[in-house]
């Protein structure tokens, strides 16, 4: 299992110089390894900020990240594999159709992302297309979005079609029916939230979907298991070319402020994944879960969730467990301001 961020600070602002420009920072204080907790350093940070640049509304994006991560099963531990990703990147957004509650955009990016993969402190191809423990991919992304707001529910769809491009020293071993950084994908993700019967109680669904015929580099692929996708399974328990990821969730408070709003929440949930290479896949293909959730949020500078989801297909659990194998997932978000 890789892992890290196991303690983290982010920091935000909104409207950086008054011309609402937003400044995303993320930095992992400390990360779990093979030798226990460590001093993350300059390893694990990750950062956004995005300018408006014409009155239309057009906003140019940046953004890169650098992330230090490590296998920590008992099994590989003598092994001390490790990985290092860095990415950065540009995109370009424009609003075509705008009303008080829709809008359409459309968004040029590239990225380029970068990995390296070492076993006993030397470089080691851990993943098809490597060449000396490294992978590198450099992407044309041309994305599509919609959002429509009501007074009772919120619909969000985004489609995004990935071009790989033979630039910047992108990966290729040049070894046939290997995958190389030369690929087209498609991504498409939709979420609607709904008010219930004029309450507080919410219905969430989520699908996030990406198809492509090419064999892609594991930059590229698809994860699925974890917090953010199928809970009760561990982060990235299939990693897949192809890929479907599906959440049905209610969110029901239970406490309230003094206003009347709600402050503790339950939220029972079903998630539903599915993961499948080009040219065929190992067991298991499909992954699904159902559990409950305890949201808790008292004021704006605090909130807390956690989720507890069973598993409802078996996969493999080593012998040293941790939290995420009893289908626990925890998060704390602060803000000072």
């Amino acid at each position: 299992m890789l892992e890290w961020w196991i303690s983290s600070r982010f920091v935000s602002d909104y409207n950086l110089t008054g011309h609402s420009d937003p400044l995303n920072l993320r930095y992992g204080i400390a990360n779990r390894s093979a030798d226990g907790m460590e001093f993350s350093g300059a390893d694990n940070m990750e950062g956004s900020y995005m300018l408006p640049i014409t009155r239309y509304d057009t906003t140019l994006g940046l953004h890169a990240s650098r992330l230090n991560t490590a296998i920590i099963e008992e099994t590989f531990m003598p092994l001390d594999i490790t990985s290092l990703t860095t990415s950065y990147g540009i995109v370009l957004r424009q609003p075509v159709y705008q009303t008080a509650n829709q809008e359409a955009a459309v968004a040029i990016g590239f990225d380029r992302r970068w990995n390296e993969t070492r076993l006993l402190g030397e470089p080691f191809n851990i993943s098809p297309g490597a060449v000396r423990g490294e992978m590198v991919v450099s992407v044309l992304r041309l994305s599509q979005e919609w959002l429509q707001r009501g007074p009772n529910h919120v619909l969000a769809l985004r489609s995004t079609f990935n071009v790989g491009l033979d630039v910047f020293d992108a990966t290729d071993n040049r070894i046939a029916g290997d995958p190389n950084a030369r690929f087209f994908s498609w991504l498409g993700q939709a979420q609607y939230v709904q008010r219930l019967f004029r309450t507080q109680n919410q219905l969430i669904l989520r699908v996030t979907g990406q198809w492509t015929d090419d064999r892609l580099l594991a930059l590229e692929q698809i994860s699925v298991g974890g917090a953010e996708s199928v809970r009760g399974y561990r982060e990235n328990q299939l990693v897949r070319d192809r890929g479907i990821i599906s959440s049905v969730e209610f969110r029901l408070p239970v406490l309230f402020d003094k206003t009347g709003a709600g402050i503790v929440h339950l939220a029972p949930f079903f998630d539903f994944g599915g993961g499948w290479n080009v040219g065929g896949s190992s067991s298991p293909t499909t992954i699904y879960s159902t559990g409950l959730g305890l949201l808790l949020a008292p004021n704006r500078h605090i909130s807390a969730s956690l989720y507890w989801g069973y598993r409802l297909r078996h996969v493999h659990i080593p012998a040293d467990r941790d939290p995420q194998d009893l289908g626990l997932h925890f998060k704390i978000n602060l803000w000072a301001f």
